[in-house]
């Protein structure tokens, strides 16, 4: 299981997180048996609302 990046605030002076990320594993975006981000897109229902309109 994978937690998100924390700290205490650095205050005046920069600090550096650095971590172990299982590429194989990110790029993995099946949700579930039936679900997978990327293959579930349909972007016929949302051109739509991504096409520009001319102000003609």
């Amino acid at each position: 299981m994978a937690w998100p990046l924390a700290g205490p605030e650095p205050g005046d002076h920069e600090v550096t997180f650095a971590a172990d990320c299982d590429l194989a594993s990110a790029a993995d975006k099946t949700v579930s048996e039936r679900n997978d981000v990327l293959t579930d897109r349909r972007p016929s229902l949302y051109r739509g609302v991504t096409t520009e309109e001319s102000d003609d």
